[in-house]
């Protein structure tokens, strides 16, 4: 019996589940021959973004340290001013010991 005349005798049920089998083994080799492909590059993309997240961690945890060492500085550099213009004798002496301070702090507002 031909393949043809198999078809013919075969009632609708088992024809439909023929052509709904044949559907499944398409899709399955199409998501076989495909799907790894795409697969892979999904991993990739994971893979740098999970980069990129701890890129971006270390250099806002960088970042943090920097101003926290820049802050600690300023408030030492401020204190020994402070303690500069209390130990002066004179009024001229706190007077210079002031601007050292705020130079030491900003080259700006130096001449």
């Amino acid at each position: 019996m031909s393949p043809l005349a198999i078809w013919k005798a075969a009632s609708w049920t088992a024809r439909i589940l023929t052509v709904l089998l044949l559907i499944a083994m398409i899709g399955w080799a199409a998501t076989a021959m495909f799907g790894g492909k795409s697969e892979a590059a999904r991993a990739r993309v994971a893979e740098n973004q999970a980069e990129a997240a701890i890129e971006s961690g270390k250099d806002a945890v960088n970042t943090s340290g920097n101003v926290a060492a820049k802050e600690q500085a300023r408030a030492e550099s401020v204190e020994a001013t402070k303690e500069e213009i209390r130990n002066a004798k004179t009024a001229r002496d706190g007077d210079a010991a002031a601007r050292r301070g705020l130079c030491g702090l900003s080259g700006d507002l130096c001449p």
